[in-house]
This record gives C-alpha cells, sequence and structure tokens, in this order.
C-alpha cells in the first residue's frame, strides 16, 4: 500500500467515526444504508471504503483544503467527480477572493478586474490597480469589452484638461461609475 492510499484510508477511518457518531446521535437520513462511509463535502454523497479503490467509476480522491497554491494540505476526501468538476472552480473563487480582499485593503501590488458604466448604459471592462508606493492605475480593456460599448464609453465621458504624471495636456475623465 503506498503513501497516498494509506492517508485516504486515514482519513477515511476518521471521518467514517465521526458519520457514524452522527448517524447515532441523531435523526441524519441518507441515500443508502451504511456501516462505515463517508459523505463527499461537495455532493453529499455517502463513500463506502471500496470507493478507496482508484480502479472505481466515481473514487474518492485527496483534495489539498485550503488549495495547495494557498498552502493547503492533502487532507480532505472528494469524489472524483466532484474534484474534477468543482476542484478548480472552488480555487480559482477562493483565490479571486483573496485578491479582492487585498485590492480592497489597498495592498501594494494588488489590482482588481471590474465593469464600469456611463449615464448612457456603456459598459467596459477595467483594471485597477496599486502599485508599490500605492498609487491606483486605472487602465479600460477594450479587448475584454464591447467595442460598440467601448467607443460610447470614451466618446460620452466628461472631460476634463489636467495633467497626468507630468503630461500636461493630457484629456482624462472626470467621473467614473463603478458597478
Amino acid at each position: 500500500m503506498n503513501r497516498t492510499t494509506r492517508k485516504k484510508k486515514k482519513i477515511f477511518e476518521l471521518y467514517s467515526q465521526n458519520l457514524k457518531w452522527i448517524k447515532e446521535k441523531t435523526n441524519a437520513k441518507f441515500k443508502k444504508e451504511f456501516e462505515y462511509g463517508v459523505l463527499c463535502p461537495l455532493c453529499l454523497d455517502v463513500f463506502l471504503e471500496s470507493d478507496l479503490v482508484e480502479s472505481k467509476n466515481n473514487f474518492l480522491t485527496l483534495e489539498h483544503n485550503p488549495p495547495k497554491s494557498l498552502g493547503g494540505k492533502d487532507n480532505i476526501l472528494t469524489c472524483k467527480e466532484c474534484n474534477n468538476k468543482s476542484g478548480h472552480k472552488t480555487d480559482v473563487e477562493l483565490l479571486t477572493y483573496i485578491l479582492e480582499l487585498e485590492f480592497k485593503n489597498f495592498r501594494p501590488n494588488s489590482k482588481h478586474r471590474t465593469k464600469l458604466v456611463n449615464k448612457e448604459g456603456a459598459k467596459v471592462t477595467a483594471d485597477l490597480s496599486f502599485d508599490d508606493k500605492g498609487k491606483m492605475t486605472l487602465n479600460l480593456q477594450d479587448k475584454y469589452s464591447n467595442p460598440k460599448d467601448f467607443k460610447k464609453f470614451i466618446d460620452s465621458e466628461e472631460r476634463g484638461v489636467f495633467p497626468i504624471e507630468g503630461e500636461i495636456g493630457e484629456i482624462a475623465t472626470t467621473k467614473l461609475n463603478f458597478i
């Protein structure tokens, strides 16, 4: 038995004991009867010890919690289907949330993609970022925006003439609405 299989079995045994206690102490009902089993935390289906074997169609996999990219350890069992469907999506959502928190707290070198909308309803995609000195930069992204909306947005914004980073006379938007 290899190291990963031993770890999966150990986690299975711990989770099974916990689930057995829940079955005994509560009125919890499950789709199938079982003595020892675990629930996939994503789909909540019951899996038995035989589902640890990788030759099964939907076997139990070892998953990192939190994601490995955030320093997580492989310490949770999920079914292969959920791992394939939800694993990447969950990781992306969590990473996006953490990056948004960093941006909202004005952390140096943080960035955030957002949408801007003008009074006429034209929407554009924009990237906002803070550099290591706390300076904020806004870049409108025409390649991620509807071309007609982008042109309407640029053409319709109130404009003023003021210097930007020493570029005297640069025309810039004076008011932006974030959605």
